[in-house]
């Protein structure tokens, strides 16, 4: 259920992959104390502090935070950009066409005049 939320175009490799990452990282109980402590973190006060360049990258489709929060971010925080991938993933994969979408934003972002230097 997890895996779908956050990958839910994934291959069954991929579900794989995220499987057993999960089960490796953290025991159920830590995952579920993480998601407790995680939703009452609100930094939303502190946006408007932040200066330096900032770049807000959000899927369009993104079933674990929704597209809104990326938005409302960007929106607070001054001079930020605002960058809509396409997908339904949280957790971009390299098969799909947002992933090079996203080595090229943060390449610009980054000042590379070259995408490969992201390993892309």
């Amino acid at each position: 259920m997890f895996t779908n939320r956050f990958i839910p175009n994934a291959s069954p490799v991929h579900e794989n992959w995220f499987d057993d990452l999960q089960r490796m990282s953290t025991s159920a109980e830590n995952a579920a104390r993480l998601m407790d402590v995680d939703s009452g973190i609100d930094v939303r006060g502190l946006l408007r502090e932040v200066r330096v360049p900032t770049l807000v990258i959000h899927c369009d489709r993104d079933h674990v935070v929704a597209p809104e929060q990326g938005r409302t971010l960007a929106a607070e925080i001054p001079h930020s950009r605002y960058v809509s991938l396409p997908s339904t993933n949280h957790l971009l994969l390299a098969e799909e066409p947002a992933w090079k979408m996203l080595l090229q934003e943060l390449g610009l972002f980054l000042g590379w005049h070259d995408v490969a230097e992201a390993g892309g």
